[in-house]
């Protein structure tokens, strides 16, 4: 029964993935997205895709192969976590992978933990934390730079 579980939350994991035709700059992304910019600098800062996953399966089912499939093509993407609590537990995961994005967006919290902040900037990411109503809004309005 729990690897079964564990096996639909690893399929469950990654709600979306995509590349751009041409590079978006991650400014127009965040702002799709009615993120607030918490750490780094997006101007300059192109992106040839987007993966959106919930932290929750991320974090119980992939395995650190499995974490690796979430960058796409390229690490030249944002990384949007859903369902997140403070935000530390997604940086912790980049702080120790050997890929990073090169924008992170978390969704969820009303606040986001300091240590997380700290994490970005030393990492040299953008960090930015999404007020979009929901991930199937997120979704569309990614979806819609695609074309």
């Amino acid at each position: 029964m729990v690897s079964r579980l564990v096996a639909s939350d690893k399929d469950e994991a990654i709600l979306s993935i995509g590349e751009f035709h041409t590079p978006v700059e991650a400014s127009k992304l965040l702002r799709v997205l009615d993120a607030q910019v918490l750490a780094g600098e997006p101007d300059n800062v192109r992106l040839y895709g987007y993966t959106v996953v919930d932290s929750i399966k991320t974090i119980y089912a992939l395995s650190g192969y499995d974490f690796y499939r979430i960058f796409g093509a390229t690490t030249e993407r944002a990384l949007i976590f859903t369902k997140v609590g403070m935000g530390r537990s997604p940086l912790v995961a980049i702080r120790v992978s050997q890929l990073k994005p090169r924008v992170v967006v978390i969704h969820g919290p009303k606040e986001v933990d300091p240590l997380a902040v700290e994490l970005a900037r030393r990492e040299g990411l953008v960090l930015a934390l999404s007020g979009a109503g929901s991930e199937e809004a997120m979704i569309s309005a990614l979806s819609s730079l695609k074309a």
